[in-house]
């Protein structure tokens, strides 16, 4: 269901989207593999009050429709109740209600949903192109009531409480409890989870009721980047037997290269051992992950490769990008540096932040509305320069694509005094820089950024420039990075100024 999310202005009441697409092959080594079919839809929401929104959906996909309507209402300032109803044709009717309520330290949440389901018509298509019945056919009512709560403690302690109850191909009361703590162990930061349950029979614990505990661990290894969980336990096997578990695994996250994160698991259980490895990376065109398995239970080798590229063309430009772009608007951003290993925040002041590099970037932003994007460096040891413009403004329909080239500038904070001919300060002149600008003081003092690449200066007084500066930094002293000019004699009608220096 389409829902927007913090809307209450009653001047535009409607929120609609529009859909049409279809499944193409496009690179495949499956001798027969059919095209898939045509989907079209459509989601509207109306406003009837700032805390009421209905709205209704529609859909066909492989011939089949859907049908759906919502209703999300804002009870008081904590409380809210969503509730829809929905209908799939050749699969059946469901409904849901859920109810949420925050206090101060937790909230709880109340839902209950109900499907009338009957898949004796659904067909499965193997990749030989036949077509045999669902495997385990069901028709009956399926429905799940639960109750859950989360209540923070005083200090560094939480705990968790959900109770359920299932009627359908999974029938009976399920309970969970739960306990967090944050502590620290040798200087490091560490979360301790416990929890134990007492949960519903089904073909996952062989027909038996799956009782059992976790305790878990994650803890920091010196550093933010570095991390290293475990756990034990026990839970039902698929025979129903007792299964105890146990885990170890390790995290490292990197923040140049192409390789952004690591992770590695190994597991033992009534089966034997498992493995697990998995890498996140991102390229300037290309983003995605790699997973490699083993299982405990089968002893086979699985793994999986997930790539992400996003193609936008607008304002003039086009850009490929390993850089999600959104599915709302997007902004082409090329930067310009010669700072080593230069990394750039974009924030949308509508909420999403975006790191840029040097080159071209894609970032995604709001639709609909007046935005900002506004830049800055990441982290907390910025380098000494400047971003210009440090701000990017945007007003675009879904879909659009604006354009912004940034240039971030080596500077240096320059101190120094202007003077006239005599050696008299010039007070309220201009001081003018590639990176930024300055006014003299009543004793002619200034401070301002100066380009590193660029050392010029003019002085100007109206829009007349009085006199240029041509500044060397190695002839200058330099304390750290603020260069001292000392005096700076501007002399009227004469274009070229010059040190005062002895």
């Amino acid at each position: 269901m389409y829902k927007p999310s913090n809307w209450s202005n009653t001047n535009q009441r409607w929120r609609y989207n529009v859909f049409f697409g279809r499944e193409t092959r496009l690179l495949s080594n499956w001798d027969k593999q059919e095209d898939g079919d045509t989907t079209v839809g459509t989601a509207v929401n109306y406003l009837l009050h700032p805390r009421a929104v209905v709205g209704v959906s529609a859909r066909q996909t492989k011939g089949q429709n859907q049908l759906g309507t919502s209703l999300d209402l804002g009870l008081a300032s904590r409380t809210s109740l969503y509730t829809s109803v929905y209908r799939s044709q050749d699969h059946g009717t469901g409904m849901e209600v859920q109810a949420l309520h925050s206090y101060s330290s937790g909230s709880v949440v109340a839902s209950h949903n109900r499907s009338w389901l009957d898949t004796r018509n659904t067909w499965e298509t193997l990749l030989d192109g036949s077509r045999v019945r669902q495997r385990s056919p069901y028709n009956g009512n399926v429905s799940n009531s639960a109750l859950s709560i989360s209540h923070r403690l005083q200090g560094h302690n939480s705990v968790n409480a959900r109770i359920s109850h299932s009627e359908g191909q999974i029938s009976g009361i399920s309970l969970d409890l739960g306990w967090m703590r944050t502590t620290q162990l040798f200087a490091n930061d560490i979360n301790w989870r416990f929890s134990v349950f007492d949960r519903a029979a089904a073909v996952s614990s062989g027909k038996q009721r799956n009782r059992g505990f976790d305790l878990s661990f994650n803890m920091a290894l010196g550093e933010a980047s570095k991390r290293m969980t475990a756990s034990v336990g026990s839970r039902a096997s698929r025979s129903g037997d007792t299964d105890r578990n146990a885990s170890l695994g390790y995290q490292q996250n990197f923040e140049t290269g192409a390789v952004r994160s690591i992770r590695g698991s190994v597991q033992t259980d009534t089966y034997g051992v498992g493995l697990a490895g998995s890498a996140q990376f991102e390229g300037r065109y290309a983003s995605g992950d790699v997973q490699v398995q083993r299982s405990s239970y089968s002893r086979g080798v699985s793994g999986s490769l997930n790539l992400t590229s996003s193609l936008v063309v607008g304002a003039g430009n086009i850009a490929l990008s390993g850089q999600q772009a959104g599915n709302q608007a997007s902004m082409i951003i090329d930067v310009e540096s010669d700072i080593n290993d230069l990394e750039l925040r974009a924030d949308d002041l509508s909420g999403s932040g975006t790191v840029l590099r040097p080159g071209r970037n894609v970032i995604p932003v709001s639709a609909y509305r007046d935005g900002v994007v506004q830049l800055d460096f990441l982290g907390v040891d910025a380098p000494a320069a400047t971003i210009r413009p440090a701000r990017a403004r945007y007003h675009l329909n879904k879909g659009g694509v604006a354009y912004q080239r940034v240039s971030v500038i080596n500077t240096l904070t320059l101190l120094g005094r202007v003077v006239d001919a005599d050696g008299l300060p010039l007070k309220g002149h201009h001081v003018i820089n590639h990176a930024s600008r300055g006014v003299t003081e009543v004793d002619g003092f200034f401070s301002m950024e100066l380009s590193a690449d660029t050392p010029t200066l003019e002085i100007v007084r109206g829009e007349r420039v009085l006199c240029r500066f041509d500044l060397d930094p190695k002839v200058l002293k330099l304390e750290g990075d603020v260069l001292m000019a000392g005096d700076l004699r501007c002399v009227e009608d004469s274009m070229a100024g010059k040190l005062a220096h002895n």
